[in-house]
């Protein structure tokens, strides 16, 4: 005679170990698909080879008056000195990149647009350094939109939207990239990390980079 019991047993467990395979290989299906659809989008999306994005031409003059009004507006911060925001348009952001030294990964990789509210950027980034480090020696292409925000000392910016010859990204891949945080590969030193947390915002409008200082 057979054992109900041992039956039920055996079912609670056999189905079990077929819904446990069903998912797992639900699991990998999805995972293969994922991979070959992004892998799909890589090939059409990037390239091997990096374009280079225009580099600002700036007069030992104009390199220095902008330093000196932003070395300015630094220590004015440090010193919990009343200040006026730090305003800047795109030639200043590029003539940073062209001559400032801790800005020189930058340069020939971004060229800084600043329409309306958005800040936009010409861009040739290695896709190691947008968070697919699988897919390493190939180049994203193209124009990028910002996200910008400050918030308690902490800068973040991250690619809001990437289009390449028009197209956007997928949404598989511009949701991998979108968690970086671009300014992490920035670290500021400790006498400019004093001043980001004596910042209220860092804000695009109107076609300008605006710096705002915390009221005294």
């Amino acid at each position: 005679m057979t054992d109900p019991l041992a039956k039920q047993r055996r079912g609670c467990f056999f189905y079990g170990c077929l819904a446990s395979s069903a998912l797992l290989a639900a699991i990998l299906t999805t995972a293969f698909l994922g991979l070959w659809y992004l892998k799909k989008a890589l090939n059409e999306f990037t390239d091997i080879r990096p374009i280079a994005p225009p580099v600002a031409q700036v007069s030992a003059a104009q390199a220095e008056g902008l330093r000196q009004r932003i070395d300015a507006f630094e220590q004015a911060v440090r010193d919990h000195r009343p200040a006026a925001p730090l305003v800047l348009g795109a030639q200043d952001l590029n003539a940073m990149i062209a001559t400032n030294p801790h800005l020189g990964a930058l340069r020939g990789r971004l060229h800084v647009i600043l329409e309306g509210n958005r800040l936009l950027g010409l861009v040739s980034v290695p896709l190691s350094e947008a968070g697919l480090n699988m897919f390493g020696g190939r180049y994203l292409n193209g124009m990028a939109t910002f996200g910008l925000s400050l918030d308690n000392g902490l800068l973040r910016v991250w690619f809001d939207n990437f289009q390449v010859s028009g197209k956007s990204l997928p949404k598989l891949l511009m949701n991998r990239i979108r968690t970086q945080n671009l300014a992490d590969r920035f670290k500021p030193e400790a006498h400019a990390a004093g001043v980001l947390n004596r910042l209220q915002a860092v804000q695009v409008r109107d076609g300008k980079l605006i710096v705002v200082p915390l009221p005294d």
